[in-house]
């Protein structure tokens, strides 16, 4: 297993049109000169810090994990920098109950061991929200309130939350529980205590998390427990999600969870109105009427049958065009520092400077849209007049911004590259800068600011281990954390690679070929350079889309967003598409992965 030692390098050119496949753009760590290296490191093949934590979890709790004999015997196979590799070098030396394969008689031991069981006898509804039509190509949407199973209400009208429990173990076994709700909806529980008294003590640490309820302390022999933590108000209507954890006092990490999403019915008539701000790329394109991968969310029929049908919700949305945006809101400059938190503190304001027009979008709107055009258009918005800051203010408020396809891309250099604002100004708050890479295309102020944002927030670290004679282990950091994909790097990476030419001695030894190991063919799964005639089949390789595209998408987390105000389903039929240009930073807690692309090539 390589986690990120292995590279290739870029192609370095130029397009006829002035578009550049450059990489040189980045800061070096220290000092003020910016990286001339074309070095492309893979993004690996490892579990996260997260992850690897989690699993510490179940070890300490005493449950068996079994590692294939080359993971646990830590093989030459493995990358002994890695956190996987960390996790059962660890594990073995504090004599965890670690496993390998061949082990049957510890594990079976293990196995047989009497362990605590919980009975759930009660849980919350959980939403089954459903969408009906008449028929394929009918627009008349409605949602099926009779199968939604929302929750249930005590007589003042307000949706509670009921859990009801039973703890097999030792009868002198202590036990408590949590009650999390999920306050962002980002599909994730923080600790500690939850504002409930809506103070909005930011300086209490205790109060900033989503504990919700706190049980009392009971023992395994006190029979079935029963409460009822959270009754909303009945103004709240919309989706809770919730996760009770119920644990061991001496050892928390034996505990039992259940997560789920309900969903409070509306007791009043008035629906809340949601405005929408699509900001689309300038429309006019060679006597075009439309550009490629045009969407417009307020005509579009397929997107309106939607959210017309909705009970609970009113979404209004207007369009706009990238220029229209900055013309009409950012004539006057808006200056806002996102490496420090929201301040009306006189003497400390942050945004320092916000135009009446600015105040007024700000207000306006709900959501921002960017996106639903091929490159997008070619059109990058620009941060003079600090239009990007105030996207940027916009998500550390707590609104919404979605980005859609094409609003990023793989350049750098030029501002005249599509996606170019994006990746130098918006990556860190998309979640899509694994190795925190500073672009040297900033400038020294906004430099300061984004290295000061950073600071603040979790990335992951490129580092390549080696083993010594001894068996001590020696780490040292890499550089070139410009964290591409392998989408991206099939686009940009060359290879002098000897095996190109023994894999096919046709080749010209002189000219560079993509990577040939990266990717599979999307026609008989040979290696893209597999063609045995002699010649760079342009299908064949990473100049060419077709060997990674996929029709579909496949759920990996549940939440609002898949759940609420329609359940959709497990796996999505998507229009033709690609990978994305940059890693996602998975060390990141905020970072929640809904759908992947289904890895199945459009033939």
């Amino acid at each position: 297993m390589h986690k990120q030692t292995r590279y290739v390098t870029s192609a370095e050119y130029s397009r006829s049109d002035g578009i550049s496949r450059s990489v040189k753009f980045l800061w070096a760590g220290s000092g003020n000169n910016v990286i001339e290296d074309t070095t492309l490191r893979f993004p690996g093949n490892d579990i996260t810090k997260i992850k690897k934590a989690e699993l510490e979890n179940f070890l300490h709790a005493g449950y068996p994990v079994v590692a294939v004999d080359d993971l646990y015997r830590l093989s030459d196979k493995i990358d002994a920098g890695s956190n996987l590799a960390d996790l059962v070098r660890e594990s073995k030396k504090e004599k965890k109950t670690i496993y390998q394969t061949s082990d049957t008689n510890g594990l079976i031991a293990k196995v047989k061991e009497v362990c605590p069981k919980i009975t759930f006898t009660k849980l919350p509804n959980e939403y089954q929200g459903t969408t009906s039509s008449e028929g394929k190509n009918d627009t008349s949407v409605f949602v099926d309130d009779s199968k939604a199973n929302y929750l249930d209400v005590d007589g003042f009208g307000r949706s509670k939350l009921d859990f009801g429990f039973q703890v097999t173990d030792v009868p002198s076994a202590q036990y408590q529980c949590k009650v999390y709700i999920d306050q962002n909806q980002d599909g994730k529980f923080e600790e500690g205590l939850a504002d409930v008294d809506g103070s909005g003590d930011a300086d209490d640490s205790d109060d900033t998390g989503e504990v919700y309820y706190e049980g009392d302390v009971f023992t395994a022999g006190d029979g079935e427990q029963n409460i009822t933590p959270v009754k909303l108000s009945k103004l709240y209507f919309g989706l809770i999600q919730w996760k009770i954890v119920v644990y061991r006092k001496d050892n928390p990490d034996i505990h039992f969870t259940r997560t789920g999403c309900s969903v409070a019915k509306k007791q009043t008539g008035q629906k809340r109105e949601i405005k929408v701000l699509q900001i689309m790329p300038d429309e006019k394109i060679e006597n075009q009427k439309e550009y490629d991968g045009y969407l417009n969310l307020k005509k579009n029929t397929l997107f309106t049958k939607y959210y017309n049908a909705l009970n609970d919700y009113k979404i209004s949305v207007v369009t706009t065009t990238v220029s229209d945006f900055q013309t009409d809101n950012f004539g006057e400059k808006f200056v806002y520092d996102y490496s420090r938190d929201i301040s009306a503190q006189k003497g400390n304001e942050n945004p320092a400077k916000m135009s009446k027009k600015q105040k007024e979008l700000y207000n306006t709107y709900n959501m921002f849209i960017l996106g639903f055009g091929d490159t997008f258009h070619k059109v990058n918005m620009s941060n003079k007049n600090g239009a990007i800051d105030f996207l940027k203010y916009f998500i550390a408020s707590r609104k919404s911004v979605l980005f859609t396809h094409d609003f990023t891309s793989m350049h750098n250099v030029n501002s005249g590259d599509f996606g170019y604002s994006a990746n130098t100004y918006l990556r860190d708050v998309m979640g899509m800068n694994r190795y925190k890479a500073v672009s040297g295309k900033l400038t020294e102020s906004e430099r300061k600011e984004l290295l000061a944002y950073q600071a603040k927030h979790k990335y992951d670290t490129m580092t390549q281990t080696t083993v010594g004679s001894d068996g001590t282990l020696s780490t040292t950091a890499l550089g070139n954390t410009k964290g591409f994909t392998y989408y991206a790097m099939k686009r940009l990476g060359w290879t002098d690679d000897p095996k190109v030419y023994e894999y096919n001695p046709k080749f010209d030894k002189n000219q560079k070929v993509p990577y040939q190991y990266m990717i599979r063919s999307y026609k008989n799964d040979e290696y893209i350079c597999g063609k045995d005639d002699g010649i760079l089949n342009a299908k064949l390789t990473g100049f060419n889309n077709n060997n990674d595209l996929t029709k579909r998408a496949t759920k990996t987390n549940t939440g609002q967003i898949t759940e609420y105000p329609f359940k959709i389903d497990e796996t999505l039929k998507i229009a033709s598409t690609h990978g994305q240009w940059y890693q996602l930073d998975m060390e990141d807690p905020e970072v929640t992965v809904w759908y992947c692309r289904e890895r199945k090539a459009v033939v």
